[in-house]
């Protein structure tokens, strides 16, 4: 199992979908899932939408609820999640009760490492595929994951507000050293110069979980 660990706009989704694409792994991509309930004004929809608004992580309990719903092995990505301490436990809790998974042995943490001043950037001028939900790479003309053309390439709103790119950046590094000295103690943790091209940093990424 591996965890990618990464502030917005590092390039997890990318990389997570390529690990799917290439080697069969696969992904509970937490921020997708979390768009889809929105979407779809479902009950945990109109929750989660509220607490994005205001910049929050959406309801632990909702999380955990979700990912309960998918099945748990070795060959599994997880793309945004977890993102803090409480979840950690949470999901350490969940792996524990319901999997066979030898946690310290079978996982993989990798943190994708981009200064916020890149991260901003990136996120300012991120488009993704209308059917998917890939992110485009650099000036592609369409989708590097499921070839739609690219002419209806969206921008998500979050990406676009310079406030919530702020917060949702304050977010992450305010829980970041404690998860990094949390799996750095059960010796997983792995970092990653993400700053590089899409393909040095899947290199990387292969050569931390071959």
């Amino acid at each position: 199992m591996i965890i990618l660990l990464g502030a917005p706009g590092s390039g997890k989704g990318t990389q997570s979908r390529l690990l799917a694409q290439r080697d069969g792994f696969k992904v509970f991509a937490l921020g997708e899932i979390l768009r889809s309930e929105i979407a779809n004004s479902t009950h945990y929809g109109k929750t989660i939408e509220a607490s994005i608004k205001k910049g929050e992580f959406a309801p632990l309990e909702i999380v955990i609820s979700l990912l309960k719903q998918h099945v748990m092995h070795k060959d599994f990505v997880l793309d945004g999640f977890p993102r803090n301490m409480s979840q950690v436990f949470e999901f350490e809790k969940f792996i524990h009760e319901n999997s066979s998974i030898d946690f310290d042995k079978s996982v993989k943490v990798i943190d994708f490492i981009v200064p916020c001043e890149i991260l901003c950037d990136r996120l300012k001028n991120r488009r993704l595929c209308k059917v998917c939900d890939g992110a485009l790479l650099c000036e592609a003309k369409e989708c590097n994951f499921c070839g739609h053309y690219s002419e209806d390439a969206y921008m998500r709103d979050d990406d676009c507000n310079c406030e919530s790119v702020a917060r949702r950046l304050e977010i992450f590094h305010q829980e970041k050293d404690l998860l990094i000295e949390h799996y750095s103690k059960k010796g997983i943790y792995h970092a990653v110069d993400a700053t590089q091209q899409v393909e040095e940093v899947y290199a990387e990424v292969k050569s931390i979980i071959a």
